[in-house]
């Protein structure tokens, strides 16, 4: 009896000293605090006789906290960890996860949300005898605002044989997670140049990338810009804007990342190389085509009339006044287009999506080109006179000076954006891909197109002073044209209705349109569907065209509502930054944009902007497993 109570108690001191030595161990190898936990894990539980022991810091964060990279981004900064404090190991290596890119009020970050592990390679001074771990940490926590946070982390491992913990697994896992060399994955460098202020950074693959990114370090931590990126499928081009010129011959790491992949490149930054810009001069010839184009649109005719009203008005008038008259006409349309490709640039270079007609999602100006439009046609009516400055009365009674005729061109570019005739997505898709002087030149050559019919009557003035004389058949014009202006008006106010409240989904009775999901498309192709992806918006003329055409109606309606056949709708009536990155990733930067995803075309095909019925039915075509 008595040898049995002895040994109760030795049962219950060990169980004791063992509870006690857990809460101990416990409370000091994890923190918590408003961010959430923070904890230094290894993989064993004892030192055994490795020489390298393997540890990690585990960040398990609240929802909406992030953490910072190596490289932060525009701001904040990463973790630090002081290891002098320990005992029995030399100096600690500490790995990094792939990050993430986030922009958010214009403002990049680089780092991790959620549940990380950051693995700490730690050799030992002395294998096989007992460790003494203390990691000082210093790290800055984000949410709504940022926040300084320390942790101090200690974990005593004893001498002995090899025991896994409960964390070796998860800790194994963020090993094999880090990035790899990339040519082990099957991505091969093609180059790393730089073109002035631009970097370009070209990369290939054996298999298609599906959503790319990759990160630039150079030795001074720079945060380089978002890149653009261009997917082609097995080859990416990453344009970065901003980049100090100073990286020139310099090494610098890449991280690639494409969803769970992640590998690593070290270069050296070469100069671009000069060479004619064949592919530039071509695209010029595109947007001289384009802007041509542009001024049979259904939004852009309602000025045209002006301009037929302003063409009558030269009729048996001097020939030089007429050519000054369409040259001020020119000059609106080119100082509109280069202001246009301006403010593009500073919005890409504050890390923002861009994109054309961006400008019909803003209340602001719908309202002010609705008031514009009725007051010119009431003006056209003569129901009442308006007082409008001298300039804007001319432009709404088809008046001669100089003023009137220049914002007459301003105004028809304003209304133009919002069309992507033919020709002219493929302009400007070419333009937001590249520097801000291939910019500049796309678009003044699509001003340049687009001004021909003004530039033709400046050349040949006769065009104008020869037509019959005005008289009271004016009256008539006047009253056909103010109609067409209130239809632009009343068209821009449905528009203005669907920005301010919730946007509705396509009313076709024949399609059962899904929303846009962009992760999802992957997940319906592994299941074998085709995907039909549909980017439209309430202010994009060339969007209904196709539906009426096209998409709706006849052999491609049927299509797209046969089983296995799944058809997705971006509606970017409304600012989407998802819909805005998913077209930059696909090359293009203006709507209408069709893609079509299937078992047989994973990397998707995308469709012209204004598609044919034969268009769309061989994409599915080629779509299906």
């Amino acid at each position: 009896m008595r040898h049995r109570l002895c040994h109760s108690l030795r049962n219950a001191t060990f169980w004791l000293a063992l509870l006690v030595f857990t809460a101990a161990h416990a409370a000091e190898f994890d923190s918590e605090n408003q961010a959430g936990r923070v904890s230094l894990i290894t993989a064993l539980e004892s030192v055994d006789t490795a020489s390298i022991l393997q540890a990690g810091i585990a960040f398990d964060l609240k929802p909406g906290w992030k953490i910072y990279w190596r490289v932060p981004g525009d701001a904040g900064y990463p973790p630090k960890i002081a290891w002098d404090k320990s005992t029995n190991i030399d100096t600690p290596t500490l790995s990094w996860p792939a990050p993430k890119r986030t922009i958010d009020a214009g403002l990049q970050t680089i780092g991790y949300t959620g549940s990380v592990i950051l693995p700490v390679s730690i050799p030992l001074h002395t294998a096989g005898q007992a460790v003494h771990l203390q990691a000082d940490l210093d790290y800055l926590a984000c949410e709504k605002i940022c926040v300084p946070l320390e942790a101090t982390l200690t974990l005593d491992l004893p001498a002995g044989p090899a025991t896994p913990t409960i964390h070796m697994h998860r800790l194994a896992q963020a090993i094999a997670a880090l990035p790899v060399p990339a040519p082990s994955l099957g991505w091969h460098l093609d180059s790393a140049e730089l073109n002035g202020t631009t970097l370009v950074v070209s990369i290939s693959a054996d298999q298609p990338f599906v959503h790319p990114d990759v990160f630039v370090e150079d030795d001074q931590s720079t945060a380089f810009s978002p890149p653009r990126v261009q997917n082609e499928g097995k080859h990416i081009t990453l344009t970065y804007a901003n980049a100090p010129t100073e990286i020139l011959g310099k090494s610098v790491r890449l991280t690639a990342v494409d969803g769970a992949k992640a590998g690593e490149f070290q270069t050296t930054i070469t100069p671009g190389t000069a060479r004619p810009n064949t592919s530039l001069f071509l695209m010029v010839g595109v947007a001289l085509l384009g802007g041509l184009i542009l001024n049979l649109m259904p939004c852009v005719l309602p000025i045209l009339s002006l301009k037929l009203l302003a063409l009558l008005a030269h009729s048996g008038g001097h020939r030089l006044h007429a050519r000054a008259a369409f040259l001020a006409s020119t000059a609106g349309i080119l100082v509109s287009f280069l202001g246009l490709a301006t403010i593009l640039i500073l919005i890409r270079s504050a890390g923002h999506a861009i994109g054309w007609g961006l400008q019909f999602q803003q209340p602001v100006f719908l309202g002010l080109m609705i008031a514009i439009l009725i007051a010119f046609s009431a003006n056209l009516w003569g129901l009442f006179e308006i007082p409008l400055p001298a300039w804007a009365g001319e432009l709404g009674t088809g008046g001669n000076s100089l003023a009137g005729h220049f914002m007459s061109g301003f105004f028809a570019t304003l209304l133009a954006t919002p069309c992507s005739a033919p020709f002219v997505g493929t302009a400007i898709s070419f333009a937001l891909s590249r520097g801000a002087q291939d910019i500049f030149v796309i678009f003044l050559a699509l001003g340049t197109g687009m001004s021909l019919p003004f530039l033709s009557v400046a050349l040949w003035p006769e065009l104008a002073t020869k037509l019959p004389h005005p008289g009271p058949w004016m009256g008539l014009v006047r009253r056909i044209l103010g109609v067409s202006l209130a239809t632009t008006a009343a068209w821009l106010v449905v528009v203005l209705v669907g920005v301010l409240g919730h946007t509705t989904q396509s009313k076709s009775t024949t399609i059962a349109w899904i929303p846009f999901d962009r992760a999802a498309i992957a997940q319906h192709v592994a299941q074998g569907h085709v995907v039909f992806v549909d980017v439209t918006a309430d202010w994009c003329i060339s969007c209904k065209v196709n539906k009426l055409t096209v998409i709706e109606r006849g052999e491609v309606a049927s299509a797209l509502s046969s089983p296995g056949t799944i058809a997705m709708q971006a509606d970017w009536t409304k600012p989407d930054e998802e819909i805005a990155r998913y077209l930059e990733s696909a090359g293009r930067f203006g709507i209408p944009f069709d893609a079509v995803y299937g078992p047989g075309t994973p990397d998707g095909i995308a469709l012209p902007e204004l598609p044919t019925t034969l268009d769309v039915l061989t994409a599915l075509h080629a779509a299906k497993p």
